[in-house]
């Protein structure tokens, strides 16, 4: 979001008129919105206009398609390895406030890093780096094995040697590789269902690797066909694939 919007919605939010006394506050939402709290029932229509207004649309509640979230992702952050955001508007302007069982969040990631926190919500999207050594292209220097935070790295004979039960996938030992000897040889988002936070927080498992954005997209739209199909009233999805059992959630999803 630029700083015109806001620049628009701040006067809109001191205009409203509140069920609280003082003066109007809008911090963030814990879903990367802007909460205007206190709004009278009976101007949230004249609420939802001013805010139009500034292109800002009311976000959705209750059991649908919440918000998607995601991290600042490319250009911003200098460990991005994806525009999470350009992803996260794909899926947003498609599957939001889309009417199901329970609430279902979604959010991108731009690194395993996973700061949107990807694991805890019902889908989640982490980019991923696989890296290969063009060992003729490396000068032995020992700056990605320095560099690499998981160990996952040793020199062996005066080369960088990788160990994949080590490695995150985060691309570390390209970005610092002064002779670009670390090539990328698959690229792609790890896919995460089933997580959530609050009473009960759960962690979601892992169903994919390397999916394109087009590819999320259909699983994402075959988790929701999943969801409607099978989910009962206030279930949430991870406690759906409990119930029905994750092998079948996986064959519906990653047909």
């Amino acid at each position: 979001m630029t700083s015109s919007p806001y620049a628009c919605a701040c006067p809109a939010a001191q205009s409203l008129p509140t069920s609280f006394p003082g003066s109007p506050r809008w911090p963030g939402g814990t879903a990367q919105g802007i909460e205007i709290p206190w709004i009278k029932f009976k101007e949230i229509e004249a609420a939802r206009k001013d805010l139009a207004g500034a292109g800002l649309t009311l976000g959705p509640c209750g059991p649908r398609f919440r918000t998607v979230t995601a991290c600042p992702g490319l250009p911003v952050c200098r460990r991005a390895l994806a525009d999470s955001q350009s992803f996260a508007r794909q899926i947003d302007q498609k599957f939001s406030g889309w009417l199901l069982p329970h609430k279902f969040k979604a959010t991108v990631s731009a690194c395993p890093n996973a700061c949107s926190r990807p694991q805890e919500n019902e889908i989640g999207f982490c980019a991923a780096v696989q890296p290969y050594m063009e060992a003729d292209a490396c000068m032995g220097c020992g700056l990605c094995v320095d560099i690499c935070r998981e160990k996952a790295l040793v020199l062996q004979d005066g080369k960088p040697l990788l160990d994949k039960s080590r490695c995150v996938l985060c691309a570390d030992c390209m970005q610092s590789c002064p002779t670009d000897a670390w090539k990328a040889e698959r690229m792609g988002y790890a896919v995460y269902a089933g997580g959530k936070n609050g009473r009960h927080p759960t962690q979601g498992e892992k169903i994919a690797d390397f999916v394109n954005e087009e590819q999320g997209m259909m699983i994402i739209q075959r988790c929701l066909d999943f969801y409607l199909q099978h989910g009962k009233k206030r279930e949430r999805l991870g406690d759906l694939i409990r119930r029905v059992g994750r092998d079948e959630f996986k064959a519906a999803v990653l047909q």
